[in-house]
């Protein structure tokens, strides 16, 4: 079967190249969506060369498939990624953000259970790790508010996608694309899903992103937030031993 990574980014590099180590090695290709050409400006968007070149640059050196669209609304890039997953004929997608570390063994397990039907497979829990202040905490969805698996790693087969038409993410802005991906595919599957028991996901937040996710998820309402030790943060970052995460901390 041939499993395509989806991912969106825009303006990350180290962050970005420690992501694509982990996935490259799991799966069949990789669609990378970028905004190379696309700059914003005083609330506007135009097709300028003020965008960021880099997601360009790093998937003709790492021969990805490269899409480019611009960053808002971010529904529309997500959008324009998964239909070239479709083009290139995904049986099925693994979605993950540019900031997202996932080990090996997640995509393997979904080799291994997938049975050509409508599936979803994922995780409520995962961690994150603030570089910056050198905080981990684990996060996991309070289970009587969301039933949903995390967006990040998700992956969603061709049978469930084709009965969405592979239209799964917000054209408009203002919308969770997680959220609104959730509403959909909940009238096919409803609460089932594929729990993840191999592999691990580590979010790293840094001061490439835009929002302050890291804030965002301590006054989240919907989630449970545990903090880790330095004996068991150690632990968990050890479980990406190629990623220099020092380089995330000034």
């Amino acid at each position: 079967m041939k499993i395509v990574a989806l991912i969106a980014s825009y303006k990350r590099d180290a962050i970005l190249r420690d992501c694509l180590a982990q996935i490259i090695p799991q799966v069949d290709a990789v669609v990378l969506v970028g905004s190379s050409v696309w700059a914003e400006s005083k609330g506007t968007l135009q097709p300028t060369y003020g965008g960021s070149p880099i997601e360009k640059m790093i998937a003709k050196e790492l021969d990805l498939i490269y899409v480019d669209h611009r960053n808002h609304p971010l529904g529309q890039k997500w959008q324009a990624g998964l239909n070239k997953c479709r083009e290139i004929k995904a049986d099925a997608v693994l979605i993950c953000g540019s900031d997202d570390l996932i080990t090996s063994g997640w995509v393997e397990e979904f080799r291994n259970i997938y049975k050509n039907e409508a599936m979803l497979y994922g995780t409520s829990y995962w961690h994150v790790y603030n570089p910056v202040t050198d905080e981990l905490i684990e996060v996991d969805y309070i289970t009587d508010i969301r039933q949903d698996p995390i967006g990040a790693g998700r992956i969603v087969s061709k049978e469930l996608l084709d009965k969405l038409d592979w239209q799964i993410f917000p054209t408009e802005g203002g919308i969770g694309c997680d959220l609104y991906s959730y509403n959909l595919i909940n009238r096919y599957i409803k609460s089932f899903w594929n729990r993840v028991c191999m592999g691990m996901l580590l979010s790293v937040k840094g001061n490439w992103n835009m929002l302050d996710s890291w804030q965002q998820l301590l006054n989240s309402k919907t989630l449970s937030i545990s903090w880790k030790d330095a004996e068991l943060k150690k632990g968990i970052l050890g479980y990406f031993p190629d990623v220099d995460f020092n380089k995330y901390r000034s």
